[in-house]
């Protein structure tokens, strides 16, 4: 498969089929995977797209600027930058302990076992092959 994106914060997509005025609005939940099956292509009428895939479903189009708004957001993330927030998280777990300042401390950690649960070893080792 393609480059792998993880659902951070849950959004809806409005998928427009061609051809009719029928719409389709799939939704997106924290955890999620969301896979870019291709480059980016251009469809006259709709702008750029990305072949795009959910988990056992079917590919489908979706907007490439779409995509680029909800990364930009920090809704969804690249494996890397899933690691690199586990990273940042525990550097400041380490740094919380260091000024022996328990609310940072607390906080932080919360933070990194979010992160942690919801990208489990096995998911995000998956998207580091991608």
């Amino acid at each position: 498969m393609g480059h792998c994106l993880y659902v951070i914060k849950p959004f809806r997509y409005e998928r427009r089929n061609a051809g009719c005025g029928c719409h389709k609005t799939i939704r997106f939940g924290i955890g999620q995977r969301l896979y870019v099956l291709n480059d980016p292509f251009y469809i006259e009428s709709h702008g750029w797209n990305v072949s795009v895939q959910r988990e056992g479903e079917e590919p489908f189009n979706m907007s490439a600027r779409f995509i680029d708004e909800l990364y930009q957001k920090r809704m969804l993330m690249t494996w890397l930058d899933v690691e690199l927030q586990m990273n940042y998280q525990a550097y400041k777990i380490d740094q919380a302990l260091h000024v022996q300042d328990e609310g940072l401390f607390q906080m932080y950690t919360k933070a990194y076992k979010q992160m942690k649960h919801l990208y489990t070893h096995e998911a995000v080792s998956e998207g580091s092959k991608s």
